[in-house]
């Protein structure tokens, strides 16, 4: 027949490349041909090496396999030649993949020590899921069925623990090992951040955000000086709080996010600071440990006013609306019982207690004293 006389003269072809005693028993090579002249089969070995290939009737490939040691074994075609599932090793590495009837990939399988392990596709070849070994961080991976990630997983060594995605695809949270500082992050539908948590050895404890992503509070652990702070809509700070060992002890912030208002715990001198709108100061208070009791600030920030407790030896000063002191009164143990200013800050009158020796002294406008010898006299002469 054809295909016979075609195999007899491809091997006698074929001894010139290696000796051998009969062609018709010869295994060398064989090609076979279909009589209307397309390929039907190739076959080597030994040792010619690759062992066979198979044709369909219409000539497309229908099947490779070799081995020993010719690699690749086998990959298998469907009637219209596309591919329909590849496996090889040893050690030709990559074990199978497999497709689907359109040509498009439906699975991947690897290792020993191809890696990946396998990754499916669903029918349009988008990818369905994907796991790995050890050696390959990523443990599994899923996807949704236009093709966007909906879950990941990830291996011991690997920080992150899971990721989580929405149907379009914007993460939705992610939680870490222990090894990692954050434990886990949540996100808004629009994939901005809800919320994060930290491990306790992260001084943050949480961090929760406004749904336009902007910061509305930060808690810390007990290692914190600080133990929260809020924010406001817009961004700005509204308040902070402090632990024991934080001097301030809460700071509070107008809506523009200038300060309103600082409390301190028993160990700090000053008690509270208050703020004008504007952002300067409006009081100032102290505890009983410190001299003065309370300072009062006009609205342009000079003082107004300060009261000083019973240890200190002035009770209070007062201040005119441009910052110079109007007056000054004493208490018992200062000799001097007040001093009063004229507007310009020159001194206008003193007066004493009765063991101070003037009795008061009264100044001209220029501050020189009016009446200070007239006392001075009456008072050596009686």
């Amino acid at each position: 027949t054809n295909t016979h006389s075609l195999s007899v003269g491809l091997c006698a072809c074929a001894s010139l490349l290696k000796s051998c005693v009969s062609c018709y028993h010869c295994s060398l090579i064989n090609f076979t041909y279909r009589p209307q002249g397309l390929p039907q089969s190739i076959t080597y070995r030994p040792q010619g090496l690759p062992q066979s290939i198979t044709y369909r009737p219409q000539g497309l490939p229908q099947s490779i396999t070799y081995r020993p040691q010719g690699l690749p074994q086998s990959i298998t075609y469907r009637p219209q030649g596309l591919p329909q599932s590849i496996t090889y090793r040893p050690q030709g590495l990559p074990q199978s993949i497999t497709y689907r009837p359109q040509g498009l990939p439906q699975s991947i399988t690897y290792r020993p020590q191809g890696l990946p392990q396998s990754i499916t596709y669903r029918p349009q070849g988008l990818p369905q899921s994907i796991t790995y070994r050890p050696q390959g961080l990523p443990q599994s991976i899923t996807y949704r069925p236009q093709g966007l990630p909906q879950s990941i997983t990830y291996r011991p060594q690997g920080l992150p623990q899971s990721i989580t995605y929405r149907p379009q695809g914007l993460p939705q949270s992610i939680t870490y090992r222990p090894q990692g500082l954050p434990q886990s992050i949540t996100y808004r539908p629009q994939g901005l951040p809800q919320s994060i948590t930290y491990r306790p050895q992260g001084l943050p404890q949480s961090i929760t955000y406004r749904p336009q992503g902007l910061p509305q509070s930060i808690t810390y652990r007990p290692q914190g000086l600080p133990q929260s702070i809020t924010y406001r809509p817009q961004g700005l700070p509204q308040s902070i709080t402090y632990r024991p060992q934080g001097l301030p002890q809460s700071i509070t912030y107008r809506p523009q996010g200038l300060p309103q208002s600082i409390t301190y715990p028993p160990q700090g001198l000053p008690q509270s600071i208050t703020y004008r709108p504007q952002g300067l100061p409006q009081s100032i208070t102290y505890r009983p440990q410190g001299l003065p009791q309370s300072i009062t600030y006009r609205p342009q920030g000079l003082p107004q006013s300060i009261t000083y407790r019973p240890q200190g030896l002035p009770q209070s000063i007062t201040y005119r609306p441009q910052g110079l002191p109007q007056s000054i009164t004493y208490r018992p143990q200062g000799l001097p019982q007040s001093i009063t200013y004229r507007p310009q800050g020159l001194p206008q009158s003193i007066t004493y207690r009765p063991q101070g020796l003037p009795q008061s002294i009264t100044y001209r406008p220029q501050g020189l004293p009016q009446s200070f010898c007239e006392f001075f006299f009456i008072s050596s002469f009686t």
